[in-house]
């Protein structure tokens, strides 16, 4: 039956027959197959198909046998699952994790058990108030973990993908009743108290300078940490990358809850007073064939390079070179390590776009898929004549990644930059969105999620305010939610009489509703550009 299914996938994309192979694939029970064709429907594919395969699954019907492929194809599916399928899938999820019975559909496995708790987080961007509602009901009331170390994970990775506004004081106060003693799970609880308690952050600050890092998490945002705390913590994620290097020179590595690198870039970025970027340097030169270890650091320079110095940067472009020129060798190919020249390449073109040569790209062309997405990016960072010409045909590339970051890169450069072929360069992102799949629409609504309100944004956002991607109609509502409080709003004209003082005292205070850090500093930007800062 796998075969058929697989056969019916592959040679025919019709809605039908789409949904005529899912459900094959459920009744073979066929869990890994199911995780790849949903995948490859949501990607580049029938969206829909996969909506009306979601529709036929009735977890009262399905057997022992069955259950776990039909929750995988729930976990697969839950970003384009319909509002009525999303609450009645809920609702037995939490009736069979909550229930006692020991004929329970999940009572005999763990491992379906933790297929609930997982399709249980993943629906959540598709869940309404109600909804939200019962599970927040469900995962404050459960009993005390002490020693159920696997459950323990499962329910703390569930309790951090609820939105912290869904919690209720009541709520705030059964969590502070609870007497959890696994740490994982008192962490996730942690992060709920203190995204809604500042003052419970002190409790925390002694484990951050300490260097623990889900300590870290559960604190929230990294640029609220005093002067003092920063500079703890980067002194000890300093002696971890010193042990880490040492480990590169014999040949061996550790893995870890999180790459310390990685760590240590985020905390430099936003507490300059106490970084410390030589050790950064010093680990990304390092040789070795862990090549993976250096991806994520690499990134996230990327991803910060507005705010990492000039002296720094400096020391990191022939360490980039270096690194764009590498070739893959064959033991970090058997090691499962994968090349780290496309981010190289992208991270260098985003700190010193004037240093990439054409070379590099065309290189970067002829690779694989990870490849060609570095090759998109640093087209668009490094800009120039030809760059909508090269873009467009970029998106015509058979992997659906990179089509989707294309898109992206297009976003972002029309956004930030002032070129006279905006209208060309949203046409084409227009016409990637229009494509099959909900890849595209996933990765431009990120950007426009996170970008000043823009005609541009605001545009593409209206354009996919009713998509199908409960994550991208998520991403879009943050957008107008800031866009209705933007210096474009009725609200503008009451802060145009504030002195700039006044201004930045609001924002402090959060007396601007609706906003956070980012989009209050960005608001406070806007006005200051044309007020009349003299008053």
């Amino acid at each position: 039956m796998i075969q058929l299914a697989q056969a019916v996938l592959t040679l025919s994309d019709s809605e039908n027959r789409v949904e005529l192979g899912l459900r094959l694939l459920r009744n073979a029970g066929a869990r890994s197959h199911i995780e790849q064709a949903v995948e490859k429907q949501l990607e580049a594919g029938s969206p829909e198909s996969v909506r009306d395969a979601i529709s036929e699954v009735d977890l009262n019907r399905s057997t022992r046998t069955s259950l776990h492929a039909d929750l995988q194809l729930l976990k697969a599916g839950a970003d384009v699952i319909s509002d009525d399928a999303a609450e009645i899938h809920v609702c037995w999820l939490i009736q069979a994790l909550e229930s006692s019975d020991s004929e329970a559909p999940i009572a005999s496995s763990y491992n379906l058990e933790m297929a609930a708790i997982e399709t249980l987080g993943a629906l959540l961007p598709a869940l309404n108030n109600a909804c939200m509602r019962r599970v927040v009901d469900h995962v404050v009331t459960l009993e005390p973990f002490c020693d159920d170390m696997p459950r323990s994970h499962d329910y703390a990775n569930l309790i951090t993908s609820i939105p912290p506004q869904s919690f209720t004081e009541d709520d705030l106060t059964r969590i502070e009743a609870r007497s959890d003693t696994l740490p994982e799970i008192s962490d996730a609880f942690e992060a709920v108290l203190s995204a809604r308690n500042p003052e419970r952050r002190s409790e925390l600050e002694q484990r951050i300078a300490g260097g623990d890092v889900s300590a870290l998490s559960a604190y929230g945002d990294v640029r609220d940490l005093r002067h003092e705390i920063a500079v703890q913590l980067v002194a000890a994620l300093h002696g971890r990358l010193e042990k880490k290097i040492e480990g590169f020179k014999e040949g061996s590595s550790t893995t870890g809850f999180s790459n310390p690198a990685a760590d240590l870039v985020m905390i430099n970025a936003w507490h300059p007073a106490a970084s410390d970027w030589n050790i950064v340097v010093d680990y990304l030169r390092a040789n070795t064939i862990y090549t993976n270890e250096l991806r994520q650091p690499l990134e996230y320079i990327r991803q910060m390079a507005e705010r990492i110095p000039g002296p720094v940067v400096d020391k990191l472009v022939p360490v980039l070179q270096q690194h764009a020129r590498r070739e893959h060798n064959r033991i970090s190919k058997l090691m499962e390590q994968g090349s780290i020249a496309g981010v190289a390449v992208s991270t260098l073109a985003t700190l010193k776009p004037e240093l990439v040569v054409a070379e590099s790209t065309w290189g970067l062309l002829e690779g694989g898929r990870d490849s060609r997405i570095a090759a998109a990016t640093v087209m668009a960072a490094t800009g120039g004549d030809g760059v909508l010409d090269s873009l467009a045909v970029m998106a015509h590339d058979p992997d659906p990644w990179v089509r989707a970051i294309v898109a992206n890169r297009l976003t972002k450069w029309i956004i930030e930059s002032n070129t006279e072929k905006h209208a060309a360069a949203l046409c084409l992102v227009q016409r990637i969105l229009n494509g099959p799949g909900t890849l595209t629409a996933r990765l431009v609504s990120v950007w426009i999620r996170d970008s000043p309100v823009d005609e541009t944004a605001t545009a593409l956002a209206e354009a996919m305010r009713d998509h199908i991607s409960a994550g991208v109609r998520r991403n879009v509502e943050d957008y107008l939610a800031q866009m209705a409080h933007s210096p474009d709003s009725a609200d503008v004209h009451i802060l145009r009489e504030c002195t700039v003082a006044e201004l930045r005292a609001i924002a402090k205070s959060g007396g601007i509703r609706g906003f956070s850090r980012m989009k209050k500093a960005n608001l406070i930007s806007a006005i200051e550009a044309t007020h009349d800062v003299s008053r």
